[in-house]
């Protein structure tokens, strides 16, 4: 059963938003999937507070540059790479943007995943002005908190300015929200008639979108054409002329008003509903060539690829109600390839704060209460008291975004309660799973988690337990020590099956693509025993230390060791033997303002000693910014592998280089090109390459 059958409300809304992009729809190598669940902003009295809520835990290693500047760039930590799935892989490794409501933030300018690096994500965060920034990670290890205080960077007189008129400029901006022209009118008017500097335009130029929306149009033209003629230069000016254009040539007739004159009801206000449409839109060329040095050039990628993340959210006192679509279809120019289609997200939210409950229906994510994937179902929950939370949840496992149907074999359901604030400091979740694959029992597995967090220090830990097949299938435990402003220590303990034991896992190697086709092979108890056959179990210790230097420095060291138990041979395949206990040690230096205003760069050295090599790696990631509109971002990696088993070495050199230049405030261009030389030599045989990538579009923020 499609998808796109089940939701075709669903369909009819993305439709009616975007349809031109949806009839050119292309591939998905930066698909904004899973990482992230959702974006926030909050304003209050000092300051905005952007808040990132993950899909599963993120541990938070450090942030350059420390308190100041145009960009800001978060480095996190994995706490497993077994816990994500191949999708993940790929928005952690490549730019993949964030979206959140731009009639909030007004100075942050783009929010994008974005580091070639799996096991060292990072976000970056990027300002129209410098800005003065605070980084906070919450207690549960699944949010940041980025705070971009109001008076970031402004000139004197700006500042005084901000100062004395930000209070009167929030009330209007909410009124304007809220559809409430009048009262926005009159705010503005009077700020933009005491004020100057870049509060005045930003208060003359809602004045005018204000009396335009309150169809005030001979009053609006007046304030587009004051604007222009104080303010003639810029984005600001070009935006401004279009509208302008638009009310001279539009037709004369008076357009309905958007909302009754007479003033509201104080109840009626208070129902009232906000509405905001924003995410954005992407298109990409990407091709990826390899020439050999004995034999000829070959061509591995050549495909165009085009993104859609569309988000529609309505806000009332009480209630909000949020969609959002996530999807791609990759168009594949090389012979024999086949296009292909990606659906990660596809969901209705309503949550009501009032009584604390909420729903939401379709496809999403989840990596609490027992789920820990993509899933296509219905996730609802209800406060019973004010500290106590009971949820259930019932759906169907979504392997791949690639997967665009409902896999109906497949299914879960499951509870949990979530206990808050019953003992000061301390939460608890404990949960209950089943899931069935055709007839067959899949998972039945009770568990938990618990998060702790006072003054500086966290603890987060959660277990799994399989009741069917008497195995502990996840146990994890992660706790960060701020020792001080400069200083903070961490250490985490996993250990998990991987992959996740379920029955399902009994089809590898067998040639199978369902677990039904084993049902006339195998009875149900062997079935269970190939499945635990087939799983492994790994354990990870990871011990780090996070240190500022100064405001410009940064130095974050940590070492991990993991133990990787091998599997048993059975029902004719082969098992793989452990591989005993490998160590990974990562060193890097964080910088900013090294060379030019507000640059950022990470510099880093790994080492890792393994069952069946030594491997030593460089990298360098730096970012500039050339006038107002350019961003370069260079990088270079070299890794040098030396076997131990075999008589064996590898070194490979990646230069790359990106551009981005920012056309207008909704549109840049990004060009990225790079270079691989690869030499490696196994035994008496050598082999000497040269591979090179260009990676070029366009991308619209909304």
């Amino acid at each position: 059963m499609s998808v796109y059958n089940i939701f075709p409300f669903f369909i009819r809304l993305i439709a009616s938003v975007s349809c031109l992009v949806m009839m050119t729809l292309a591939p998905a190598q930066r698909t904004y999937a899973r990482v992230v669940e959702n974006v926030t902003i909050d304003e209050t009295t000092e300051a905005t507070e952007v808040t990132i809520n993950f899909s599963f835990p993120m541990q938070y290693i450090g942030h350059i540059p420390g308190s100041q500047g145009d960009n800001l760039r978060i480095q996190f930590r994995l706490n497993s790479q077994n816990n994500i799935d191949s999708d993940d892989v790929r928005i952690l490794t490549s730019r993949t943007d964030l979206t959140w409501d731009h009639s909030k933030a007004f100075s942050l300018q783009e929010m994008f995943w974005g580091s070639g690096d799996i096991s060292r994500p990072i976000l970056t965060l990027l300002f129209n002005r410098h800005s003065n920034f605070e980084v906070e990670s919450i207690e549960d290890a699944r949010s940041i908190v980025i705070r971009i205080k109001h008076e970031d960077g402004m000139a004197d007189d700006d500042l005084k300015q901000y100062q004395k008129y930000s209070g009167l400029l929030r009330e209007a901006m909410a009124a304007f929200r809220g559809a409430d022209y009048e009262t926005t009118i009159r705010l503005l008017t009077t700020i933009e008639a005491n004020s100057s500097g870049d509060i005045h335009k930003q208060a003359l130029e809602y004045l005018g979108l204000a009396r335009q929306r309150n169809n005030q149009l001979a009053h609006a033209k007046a304030e587009y054409e004051k604007f222009l003629a104080l303010y003639p230069d810029g984005e600001d000016a070009v935006r401004i002329r279009q509208r302008l254009s638009a009310l001279i040539t539009a037709d004369q007739q008076a357009r309905p008003k958007l909302r009754q004159t007479d003033t509201p009801s104080e109840e009626k206000e208070k129902g009232a509903w906000e509405t905001s449409v924003y995410g954005s839109l992407s298109q990409f060329y990407f091709r990826d060539e390899i020439n050999p040095k004995d034999s000829e050039k070959r061509t591995n990628v050549s495909n165009l690829t085009t993104n859609a993340n569309i988000n529609v959210r309505s806000r009332s006192e009480d209630s909000e109600v949020r969609f959002q679509f996530v999807g791609s279809h990759q168009a594949d120019f090389l012979e024999g390839r086949e296009n292909k289609k990606r659906l990660s997200r596809l969901f209705v939210d309503y949550q009501n704060r009032k009584y604390g409950a909420g729903i939401k229906i379709g496809r999403q994510s989840k990596s609490n209460g027992g789920v820990l994937g993509r899933f296509d179902g219905v996730d609802v929950g209800a406060k019973a008291t004010d500290d106590i939370k009971i949820n259930a949840v019932y759906g169907h496992p979504v392997m791949s975004s690639r997967q665009t149907n409902i896999n109906s074999e497949r299914k879960f359901y499951g509870a949990s309660i979530d206990f808050e604030n019953v003992a000061e400091n301390w939460d608890f979740t404990t949960y209950f799973i089943e899931q069935k694959n055709s007839s067959l029992l899949d998972r039945r597995a009770v568990g938990g988690e618990v998060n702790y967090f006072n003054n500086g220090k966290t603890l987060f830990a959660m277990l799994d337990y399989d009741l069917h097949f008497k195995e502990l299938n996840l146990a994890m435990i992660n706790t960060n020590w701020v020792l001080s402003p400069e200083t903070t220590i961490y250490l985490n303990m996993d250990y998990r099956k991987s992959p996740l034991l379920t029955s399902t896992n009994a089809i590898q190697g067998q040639g199978v693509e369902k677990l039904s086709d084993l049902f006339t092979l195998y009875t149900e108890d062997e079935i269970f025993l190939i499945a635990a056959d087939r799983t492994a179990a790994i354990k990870t210790l990871t011990a780090g230390i996070n240190q500022a230097i100064d405001d410009q420095f940064r130095l974050s060291a940590d070492i991990t060791a993991t133990d990787l138990k091998g599997t048993v041979s059975s029902a004719g395949v082969i098992g793989f033997p452990g591989t005993g206990t490998e160590l990974y040690t990562n060193v890097q230096l964080l910088g900013s303002n090294l060379i030019a205003e507000n640059d950022s760069h990470i510099f880093g050295i790994r080492f890792n000693d393994r069952e069946r090599d030594k491997t030593f790696g460089l990298y360098l990631n730096s970012r500039f910014r050339v006038g107002k509109l350019l961003r370069i971002n260079p990088r270079l990696r070299l890794d040098y592998r030396k076997g131990k088993q075999i008589s064996s070495k590898r070194l490979i050199i990646r230069p790359t280089m990106k551009l981005d230049y920012r056309v207008a405030k909704w549109l840049s261009l990004e060009f990225e090109g790079g270079l691989e030389w690869r030499d490696e030599t196994v035994l008496d045989l050598t082999q000497s390459s040269i591979g090179n990538y260009i990676y070029v579009g366009y991308r619209s923020i909304f």
